[in-house]
């Protein structure tokens, strides 16, 4: 149904006002193949080998009733995707498109597929969005991660569907239609169901609403700025469900100034335990006797320089701990091959700090669990 929805709404709003749109069913073999006709101008050249893309429209002219999310046509290829179908079309400009729909037919009419969006997985996300093509997409991202998912087209959904159900971690639209995505946070933080429920802001302000707070604790675990990126998604989500599980990263940071040491630990508190040391000899006796998933890294210490600690880190038999340098000093190239990412202090913003470190613990324990 939401294909042909989508498939249907796509054709009137490319087609001139009393045109008609055409909806035909045949066989092909095993095959049923569903044909959506229009007669509008045709799909431009250029835009037919991305038509699928997410976040891609074909014009703003005045050949379009209606604006959208440009998600209707990804969307509709992942839900036929994920139905063991292809879909595809034929276009001429000037004279119209047909959309394709072709699916197996099944033997057993009462039979049910075994759908990858069944959402069958361990853990339960609630989405907080009134953009229904921005929500089908997060749902089919989650569900194609592996874990359930419920949506809230409003604030008031949201509630309830908390107070009712038990959820793992919530995405957050701040632009809900009865209530500002800011005020639902600060209100969900006051009750104790939900105060310390992992929120991912997804929002078209997400910076705004970032800058709004001004590090306002609240419990935000990342802000996303749509359009989405599903990756960057995925791995936040997977980490901050690991660490709500009781498996908490260690993050080793090695820095003499005080002002760095406050502002990295409350930057990172939500996606790990921080310990800081001063001295390059108090993060070698940390290290013998304690494990980290990662060591921040300054290179200009008290005494002596942060590369030093690289070979006691990578030492012949011992365990191998991931290596983010954020220091205002370069790295010799032979050095920086060895590490997992160096980061200028005068140039990397918080959320790209943020992002790194959780990216390298993500990997480092993707790669334990692999090898």
């Amino acid at each position: 149904m939401q294909v042909l929805s989508n498939l249907m709404s796509n054709a009137a709003k490319f087609s001139p006002e009393g045109e008609r749109v055409e909806l035909s069913v045949t066989r092909h073999g095993e095959d049923i193949s569903i044909a959506v006709q229009d007669n509008g101008p045709g799909i431009p050249e250029d835009f037919r080998d991305v038509i699928f893309d997410k976040f891609t429209q074909s014009d703003s002219s005045d050949t379009r009733q209606e604006g959208g999310t440009g998600l209707g046509l990804s969307i509709t290829k992942l839900i036929v995707g994920r139905h063991g179908g292809t879909l595809w079309f034929n276009t001429e400009t000037g004279k119209g498109t047909t959309f394709y729909v072709d699916l197996p037919e099944l033997a057993n009419p009462g039979e049910e597929l075994p759908l990858e969006t069944a959402g069958k997985g361990q853990y339960r996300i609630l989405i907080c969005e009134d953009e229904a093509d921005i929500a089908t997409l997060l749902k089919l991202m989650f569900e194609k991660a592996g874990y359930r998912s419920s949506v809230a087209r409003t604030a008031n959904q949201a509630k309830q569907l908390l107070e009712e159900g038990d959820y793992d971690a919530m995405t957050l639209d701040l632009g809900l239609p009865d209530q500002d995505g800011i005020s639902l946070l600060q209100e969900l933080r006051r009750k104790p169901k939900t105060q310390d429920l992992p929120v991912i802001v997804v929002s078209v302000t997400a910076r705004e609403g970032q800058q709004e707070l001004n590090g306002n604790a609240i419990g935000v675990i990342d802000w996303i700025q749509k359009p989405i990126e599903e990756s960057l998604l995925i791995d936040r989500l997977a980490f901050v469900l690991r660490q709500a599980s009781g498996n908490r990263p260690r993050i080793l940071h090695l820095e003499d100034d005080e002002g760095v040491l406050r502002i990295v630990s409350s930057l990172v508190a939500d996606a790990g335990e921080v310990v800081p040391a001063r001295t390059l000899k108090e993060a070698k006796t940390l290290l013998e006797r304690e494990t980290f998933d990662l060591v921040l890294l300054d290179l200009m210490l008290p005494d002596g320089d942060g590369e030093d600690l690289l070979p006691f880190l990578n030492k012949p038999g011992g365990v191998s701990t991931p290596v983010v340098v954020f220091s205002a000093k370069d790295l010799s190239r032979e050095t920086a091959e060895s590490i997992q990412a160096v980061l200028v202090k005068s140039r990397t913003s918080n959320e790209e700090l943020l992002n790194v470190i959780c990216s390298v613990i993500e990997a480092s324990r993707a790669e334990k669990i692999n090898g």
